[in-house]
Parts: structure tokens; sequence; C-alpha cells
């Protein structure tokens, strides 16, 4: 037994890929994580950036994409 339930199992297609309802459900949750993060690196001090590895053109690049775009 691995302790997932059979609903748990079935989650995943046998390639692995989630089906495409699992994935539309998680989509604002992603959204609102890729949106808390680049407006936590709008309000970081420049100095801050290469403490976790990113130059400010990297930053400028990840601040212009918009929510939904990784």
């Amino acid at each position: 037994m691995d302790g997932m339930s059979g609903m748990q199992r079935r989650t995943h297609l046998r390639d692995g890929r989630l089906p495409l309802l699992v994935r539309l459900m998680r989509m604002p949750r992603l959204w609102a994580e890729r949106r808390a993060y680049r407006n936590r690196l709008a309000t970081m001090d420049p100095h801050l950036w290469a403490d976790i590895g990113l130059d400010e053109r990297t930053v400028r690049e990840e601040l212009g994409k918009p929510f939904w775009r990784p």
C-alpha cells in the first residue's frame, strides 16, 4: 500500500501529466503566487537581489511579465 487513495492515484495521467481540469483549478493559486513573488521583488532593495542570485536585468524582465506568464 502506498498511502494514496484511489482518487489521488487517478489524478495523474499515465504519462505523469495532470488532467486539464485539475490544472485549470490550480491556476488561480499559481497566478496569485507569481503576483506575490513579483510584488516582493519590486519592493525589495536592489542590493538584496544579488543575495538571491538575481541581477537588475533579470529582475526587470521578471517584473515586466504578466501574472499568467511563468
